[in-house]
This record gives structure tokens, C-alpha cells and sequence, in this order.
């Protein structure tokens, strides 16, 4: 549903108020723009709902309301017909918890009825497409060098490889962000909230640079605007579109799999730990918080335990 809709449907409901202070709160202290931009998806969701079950305002919510949303949300289905996926139960649920958890601490309620709600809990699945070095390279070869998007888009590509960044943190990236000196980039926590550094290689330096020297001064028609990677309409790009140009060159690479820029992020993560890199410094390079989410790269290096299978286990001793 987008926002026209939701303004026309709901302006008189007064728990639209109560969610907009809550947004206001999140943002006042210091949660990312995509953690935002979740926890309004899922509450307007809500308040769509409960304006049409005439629930339109704090004291009609109660913690039945809740359980009744979650069965409504269990039992709903897409329009391809398959049932919202765990994650995405989980997704549609913390941020209402949450918020429920806010209005008792603000004592816009008299207590947290949602504490105990039961919301399940989001799959850590195995990332299942991982690229070997090789089809990395033939990716990094599509862009046509000879023009200016294509020296951009190299850069781009490099980037991705060496960081191992999210799309969105490179849609953000600043011309400040990269120091040549180091070989680093300040990375902005756009997930999480938390800017972090991470090392960058000489080749990747070596194309943001040729894209600096000569493509972005033609791309930069604004002035003030220090984001580094530009569309041809001198603007920085949305995540979307990012993706959707990343796509388009695996393809061209003779390369049919789902993703785009996760594909490097991946991929990147599971070579280094083939290659004999520390747990822990692939979740500085990732930007994790919770190590576990790290650990399922631990899960996908198959190359390196079939390595170590053939050389130790007793059945394939003599073979």
C-alpha cells in the first residue's frame, strides 16, 4: 500500500499519532534509516488493519488485538498465493512489539501487554549462491571500460568485491569516505547504526580513482552533492537501480543465478574464510553485530571441509 493510501485511509485514526512519535524517537536516538523505514512499513500495516476493524485509537489495542493480527498475518496470503515467509512474520511483528513495549514506557498504556508475544523467529538461511574467484572476475570484465558509465560501473564492481559492502552503503558513500593513504573506506552503518572501516584493495583504489580523475566530474551537475558513485543525471542511485545494473552485467558473464550485489557480499565473506581468514575478521569487514550472524559462513565453506574430509577422515586415508 503506499503512503497516499494510507494517509487517505487512516488521517482520522488516532493511533497514527502515537506511531509517528514513536518514529520520531527512533530516529532522535541515533536507529538507522532501514530500521525506520521497517518499523513505519509494519506499523502503518497494522493501523490499516486495525481501521478496519473500527480500531482507531491506543485503548482499543489490547493483546488480543495482537494475536488476532498475528493469526490474520499466519493466514494471509500473496497474490501468487504462497503465505508470508517467517522472516517476513518476523518483520511485520518485532516492530509492533516494540512499539506496544514504547507506548507502556511512555504510560500511554498501563502495561506492556506485548511482552509475551510470541513472533516467529527470523530463518538464518545458508546463503546457497556463492561464486567462485573465477565468475567474480568475468563479472568484473563486462563493463565497457571505453565509456564513462562503464568505468563507473567497474568501480562500482570493484568496490563490492573488495568491501564486501551492502548496496545500500555504497548508494551512501561519500568522496570523503575513501582514504587512498590507508586503503579504506569509512563505511556508514545504514543497517545498524554503526559506521565502521574496512580495507580496500589497490585495484578496486586504483578504478575509483580513474572514475574520480575523469567520469564523475562530467556526472557531478550539482553542486554541494559529495556523494561519490553518480547517475548520468549527476544523482546518487537508489538501491533498486544499483541492483538491477549489477544484475545486468552477471548475466551478461553467462552467470544465471538470483541476487546481484549480495551475490559479492557472499561470496566475498566465503572466500576469506576458505582462504584461512578469522571468523572475527570477516564480522569486522561485514559490519555484524551478533557474531552467529557471521557464523553461517561457517556453514557454506563446503570446498574447504571436503578439503579437510579427504585428508584426515580414516575412510579416505588410503585412497
Amino acid at each position: 500500500m503506499n503512503k497516499y493510501a494510507y494517509t487517505e485511509l487512516v488521517q482520522n485514526n488516532g493511533l497514527s499519532s502515537y506511531m509517528e512519535e514513536y518514529l520520531k524517537t527512533m530516529l532522535a536516538v541515533g536507529c538507522s534509516v532501514h530500521t525506520h523505514r521497517r518499523h513505519q512499513s509494519a506499523l502503518r500495516a497494522f493501523i490499516v488493519w486495525c481501521d478496519g476493524q473500527a480500531m482507531r485509537d491506543l485503548p482499543d489495542i489490547s493483546k488480543t488485538t495482537l494475536t488476532t493480527y498475528r493469526q490474520f498475518l499466519f493466514e494471509y496470503r500473496r497474490p501468487n498465493g504462497y503465505p508470508l515467509t517467517k522472516g517476513s512474520l518476523n518483520s511485520k511483528l518485532t516492530p509492533l512489539k516494540k512499539f506496544i513495549q514504547w507506548c507502556a514506557k511512555e504510560q500511554y498504556i498501563p502495561d506492556n501487554f506485548a511482552h509475551d508475544l510470541e513472533i516467529p523467529r527470523k530463518p538464518r538461511g545458508i546463503p546457497t549462491r556463492i561464486l567462485m574467484h573465477e565468475s567474480i572476475e568475468r563479472i568484473l570484465r563486462q563493463p565497457d571500460t571505453s565509456t564513462t558509465e562503464g568505468v563507473r560501473d567497474r568501480a562500482i564492481l570493484e568496490v563490492l568485491y573488495s568491501t564486501a559492502m551492502r548496496r545500500t552503503e555504497v548508494t551512501t558513500l561519500k568522496c570523503q569516505d575513501i582514504d587512498p593513504i590507508r586503503r579504506t573506506i569509512k563505511v556508514s552503518g545504514v543497517k545498524n547504526g554503526l559506521d565502521r572501516f574496512v580495507p580496500i584493495s589497490e585495484r578496486a583504489l586504483d578504478w575509483i580513482s580513474r572514475y574520480l580523475n575523469t567520469v564523475r566530474p562530467v556526472y557531478a551537475r550539482h553542486p554541494g552533492n559529495d556523494t561519490l558513485f553518480l547517475s548520468k543525471h549527476g544523482l546518487p542511485f537508489q538501491p533498486g537501480t544499483l541492483g538491477a545494473r549489477v544484475k545486468n552485467y552477471i548475466l551478461h558473464a553467462g552467470i544465471q543465478t538470483r541476487g546481484s550485489c549480495h551475490l559479492f557480499r557472499h561470496s566475498t565473506a566465503t572466500q576469506m574464510l576458505e582462504n584461512g581468514a578469522d571468523i572475527r575478521y570477516i564480522q569486522a569487514l561485514l559490519g555484524h553485530i551478533d557474531l552467529s550472524t557471521t557464523e553461517i559462513y561457517t556453514r557454506v565453506s563446503i570446498h574447504k571441509l571436503r578439503e579437510v574430509h579427504l585428508r584426515t577422515h580414516p575412510s579416505t586415508a588410503n585412497q
